[in-house]
């Protein structure tokens, strides 16, 4: 009798302690199970994109959810153009809408002050831009004033792409700040390279893909 009394009081311990570290962890590192985020890139590709997030903390350190945001290409080289016709200004720079779905892990603070705590961040993720595209052609005449205007679209083309995030963070009473680099194997010209005018195809124009790298910011509420 008493050996199983022994064995259901370890069982009830044994069944309560997740519940009993989890209540702890909240306790002592003020752990919130979600977290709303505003990040900034700076890209290789000479594109800029700026996106809205928000995390599920099921547990403290790994995050599920995604974010909404656009990318617009800064400036761009090898522009389509003949005699006759050239992009419209408006339409040089690529640019484009998407959803991200991610997830977020982070490690314990690796370093710890009495206000600040510091560790290391990842976020991988699925980039869907929106499978559309569109550009403004101005028609020429022989002296290169533009005389009529035609729109091109195009719905084909690689509209996912995969989104890699790696850095460190720096969080203080609800706001957490991470710095980092960010990996795309995204195509800025998906649906452009599918595009022609005048038997022209603009692929004939655009550089061959590549990989894109470059510089996160992030600020989580």
């Amino acid at each position: 009798m008493v050996g199983q009394m022994k064995l259901l009081c370890i069982t009830a311990l044994v069944l309560t302690m997740p519940n009993r570290i989890i209540a702890s962890t909240k306790y002592d590192e003020q752990y919130r199970n979600y977290n709303i985020g505003v990040i900034g890139e700076i890209a290789s590709n000479s594109t800029w994109q700026l996106e809205i997030s928000y995390h599920w903390f099921p547990i403290q350190y790994v995050g599920v959810g995604a974010s909404v945001g656009l990318w617009r290409q800064i400036e761009g080289d090898n522009i389509p153009a003949t005699d006759d016709w050239r992009i419209k200004e408006k339409s040089k720079n690529a640019m484009n809408g998407f959803l991200m779905p991610s997830i977020i892990l982070r490690t314990p603070a690796i370093i710890k002050t009495e206000d600040i705590k510091f560790g290391f961040i990842t976020e991988p993720g699925m980039m869907l831009n929106v499978p559309y595209d569109k550009v403004y052609i101005e028609n020429t005449n022989a002296v290169g004033i533009p005389v009529s205007d035609t729109k091109i679209s195009c719905n084909k083309g690689k509209w996912l792409a995969f989104n890699f995030r790696v850095g460190i963070y720096a969080s203080f009473d609800n706001i957490s700040v991470s710095l980092g680099y960010v990996f795309s194997n995204m195509d800025i010209y998906k649906m452009r390279r599918n595009m022609q005018y005048e038997n022209i195809k603009f692929n004939d124009y655009y550089p061959q893909k590549e990989n894109i790298g470059g510089l996160f910011l992030k600020i989580s509420f």
